[in-house]
């Protein structure tokens, strides 16, 4: 199933939502903050696609900042009591 919105790979590897209306890029945080695109008003319909996209910034650096790192460990183990 396709869907509704289109993207843009920009190339500092972020993820741009192209207006349906004016075809200007627009971050997540232009969409965070405006309920509609800041350039040419287009209403843009809230949909667990949009969602995923506002939210996919801040769960990478969620999961970045969280995830396993190699060598270290994140607590203390039995042996170090």
């Amino acid at each position: 199933m396709a869907g509704k919105y289109q993207y843009h790979k920009h190339e500092d590897l972020s993820k741009r939502l192209i207006c349906p209306r004016c075809a200007e890029f627009l971050t997540y945080a232009d969409i965070e903050i405006f309920p509609a695109c800041p350039y040419c008003d287009c209403r843009l319909e809230r949909n667990p696609e949009l969602e995923d996209f506002i939210l996919q910034p801040l769960v990478e650096r969620w999961a970045n900042q969280y995830a396993p790192v190699t060598g270290r460990s994140r607590g203390r183990g039995r042996d170090s009591i």
